[in-house]
């Protein structure tokens, strides 16, 4: 998804919601790797350390301040060259509003239960979607770099805990 989106990211600012969940911890750590500074946007008293610590550059909580004025004091004025909305509806939007002119909004998850307003112009990523459509080649090619770029940057995946079937 973040190649997909910048085939550049060194130096430029991304934003992502959700940030401290599993997908949002990951996105934060792949994209530093990539070159990104990124802005991780969280709701209410989250461990921001332990986002600072993955190496998101700023956290933003929108229980305290809104989205808008906190990455365009963090970016200088200059908006996000890409956000990475997982939630969709109003908090979507006021995401979106922090893009720069020229930037991208992905959209590739619903956790509000709401759609995004037909005002707001993303691009859908749909994981399932992608593996059901690309090639067996480019399925197989991306992969692999993927599974070598978590070794060789040493991605710290989530907790995994298990619960019996009862």
């Amino acid at each position: 998804m973040l190649r997909q989106t910048l085939t550049d990211l060194q130096g430029r600012w991304i934003a992502l919601n959700a940030a401290n969940s599993a997908t949002g911890r990951l996105l934060i750590q792949f994209a530093v790797h990539m070159g990104a500074r990124v802005i991780a946007v969280v709701r209410g008293r989250n461990p921001f350390s332990s986002l600072i610590e993955l190496g998101a550059t700023h956290v933003v909580d929108t229980e305290q301040e809104s989205i808008y004025e906190a990455v365009m004091h963090h970016t200088q004025g200059l908006g996000v060259a890409a956000t990475f909305d997982a939630v969709g509806g109003a908090p979507g939007a006021e995401l979106a509003s922090a893009l720069s002119p020229e930037g991208t909004m992905v959209h590739y998850g619903l956790l509000s239960g709401e759609p995004l307003p037909e005002c707001v112009n993303a691009r859908h990523f749909w994981l399932r979607k992608w593996v059901n459509e690309v090639d067996g080649r480019l399925w197989r090619e991306t992969f692999e770099k993927l599974f070598l770029d978590l070794k060789r940057w040493n991605i710290r995946l989530p907790d995994v805990q298990t619960y019996p079937l009862s």
